[in-house]
């Protein structure tokens, strides 16, 4: 076995390229290593790590460089010219040159040229930044498209745009929904007086019981003495309310089938006036499914909800339902139930203004102007509630303003509210057609709370003689509720 040969004391030089195996002292480079017989490969011993280092450290009389290693000569192994990447080392990086293609074919060279391209990214973007960029503006043009036209249209409801649009001409539909937790006399005489101040040409008349165990059905009937006898025959009934005050009102759930039986009895529900005889109040916060409904169908809600109920404790949900279909919701002592609905105007109502406005404290707010129809008559009515909620608390008193050549005032306190049994006012208007009026509201709470207030005006065209808007506007002044539809907002 032979030993590893060291290397001449002069510095060690690459084999030439002229004749191989000869030394070219020229081009001398600080290599530091071993030559090493390959025959030596096969009949030696291994060698440490440790002993190669030594060996190096000993053979090394220049300056020792980065690189260090084995000197093969791969001629005794295969008797073939190696082919091998050639090494440049110049101290600051290391360039490799890909071996000599030569006898591949076509295809081979464009496997190195794909591979050079995609290994550099930044020659890969100088050379597509724009094919990237038109399909990047491409593909946010699409999602733009299926969000817009495809996805919002199937998640978001359309309520501003009903299915059915009501004349003012036209008989509405209605529906007297009416809670098993009130007295039977006050649902007994409110329901006399309701359908005896209805649109008789109407054909569409329906009434409901709520909160009742089991769940009661929509009774429709095609006109009003049928609807008033269904009532009358099916007054509330303790045997079959909630047992537990904890238990929510189901109104909202009536009202949504309301809507489906009367289609299923074909039963029309396009502009139906909904009035609700509230007592216990609901849990169920999410109201914008049933309020879609009624919006899609033209409806308004009017409920009148009890000062004193009978169990849980959002007062506020059924109102919002009110404000949010041009409605209004009135908290009355249960006494007053047949006063309220006797004075609402119920049918043959033409909306000309309607607006919501958040007030807390004492404030002046300004609400959008109003400008009486041309076509609408001088006397018209103004409706507004003080209080979202019951009982009359932090309301303190209210001044509604029409601002004009003519300025008009509208005032009430908390004792007149009180006295009234009832959060809302009404009165009549004398505007001129064709004016604009500027609305501010001056109002003052004893507390911070938000309140929701609604404020309502309408005209009597729709009334059939001037001795129906005389009964209809008569009667204790805080009494006279009025109720109108307007555009949704």
């Amino acid at each position: 076995m032979s030993n590893p040969r060291r290397f001449p004391d002069e510095p060690p030089s690459y084999i030439s390229d002229e004749k191989p195996g000869v030394v070219n002292k020229q081009n001398v480079s600080e290599v530091v290593g071993y030559e090493i017989d390959i025959n030596d490969l096969f009949n030696s011993s291994p060698k440490t790590e440790d002993l190669l280092y030594s060996r190096i450290s000993k053979f090394s009389k220049t300056k020792m460089q980065d690189v260090v290693g084995y000197e093969i000569n791969i001629n005794d192994l295969f008797n073939l010219p190696p082919k091998t990447e050639d090494v440049h080392y110049n101290n600051t990086n290391i360039e490799y040159d890909y071996p000599s293609t030569e006898g591949n074919d076509q295809e081979d060279e464009g496997i190195y040229d794909y591979i050079d391209e995609f290994s550099k990214p930044t020659v890969f973007l100088e050379k597509y930044c724009c094919k990237i960029l038109a399909v990047f503006i491409l593909a946010s043009l699409v999602a733009v498209y299926i969000i817009v036209f495809l996805v919002v249209p199937a998640t978001v409801h359309h309520t501003d745009i009903p299915r059915c649009a009501q004349s003012p001409l036209t008989s509405p539909a209605y529906l007297l929904a009416y809670s098993n937790d009130l007295d039977k006399n006050i649902v007994s005489q409110t329901a006399d007086k309701f359908f005896g101040l209805l649109d008789k040409t109407s054909s569409s008349y329906a009434t409901v019981r709520f909160d009742t165990q089991p769940m009661d059905l929509v009774n429709f009937a095609k006109n009003t003495s049928s609807a008033l006898s269904t009532v009358q025959s099916r007054l509330p009934d303790p045997a079959l309310g909630f047992k537990y005050s904890q238990n929510g009102s189901d109104i909202i759930s009536a009202i949504e089938r309301y809507y489906t039986e009367a289609e299923q009895n074909n039963f029309s529900t396009c502009g139906a006036i909904i009035m609700i005889l509230l007592k216990r109040l609901p849990i169920k916060t999410d109201i914008s499914d049933v309020v879609a409904k009624i919006r899609a169908n033209s409806g308004m809600v009017i409920v009148l909800t009890s000062t004193s109920p009978s169990g849980d404790d959002q007062p506020k949900i059924v109102y919002r339902i009110a404000s949010k279909t041009n409605g209004m919701g009135i908290f009355v002592d249960d006494e007053t139930f047949p006063l309220q609905v006797i004075r609402a105007p119920i049918y043959g109502v033409r909306p000309i203004y309607c607006a919501n406005v958040q007030v807390s404290e004492l404030n002046t707010y300004y609400l959008p102007s109003f400008t009486g129809p041309k076509n609408a008559p001088v006397m018209n009515r103004v409706s507004f509630t003080t209080q979202d909620h019951a009982p009359i608390d932090s309301f303190q008193s209210l001044d509604l303003k029409f601002l004009a050549d003519t300025n008009l005032t509208f005032s009430v306190n908390a004792a007149e509210v009180r006295n009234a049994g009832s959060t809302g006012f009404s009165t009549t208007l004398f505007s001129v057609p064709g004016v604009e009026y500027r609305i501010e509201l001056d109002c003052d709470y004893n507390n911070t709370a938000v309140e929701e207030l609604q404020i309502r005006v309408h005209d009597h065209s729709g009334y059939h003689t001037a001795i129906d808007i005389i009964k209809l506007i008569t009667g204790p002044k805080f009494h006279c509720i009025y109720f109108v539809r307007c555009r949704y907002k």
